[in-house]
């Protein structure tokens, strides 16, 4: 598919430019407030060498705002199965999403 648009529509094409790391940890973060959550500044920290790393990785086929979206949709699940097994989660256990949250080893 993105061949196929890079050929047939290269004017559009080039209007959709990369995310910086900055950009997709605010994209995060937006996701994550719009729903209630909030990131740990050690993920935060995770999350932004990660990205610069993706970056610099990066082929035809990347596209990095689906990146940050896959990762927030990971954090999530990852979230809920910490939070399943304490038996009286606080508010900020359930409101805060933790650096052990977050798996490198997933493909995104």
């Amino acid at each position: 598919i993105t061949s196929t648009c890079q050929t047939l529509l290269p004017d559009l094409w080039d209007q959709f430019k990369d995310y910086t790391e900055q950009e997709l940890l605010e994209i995060l973060e937006i996701l994550c407030k719009q729903n209630d959550y909030k990131i740990t500044d050690k993920l935060k920290e995770k999350l932004r060498n990660y990205f610069i790393e993706k970056i610099q990785m990066k082929d035809e086929h990347f596209a990095n705002g689906r990146l940050a979206r896959n990762i927030y949709d990971d954090l999530i699940m990852n979230h809920a199965k910490r939070i399943v097994n304490i038996a009286s989660p606080t508010n900020e256990d359930l409101s805060y999403i933790k650096d052990s949250d977050f798996f490198t080893d997933n493909e995104y």
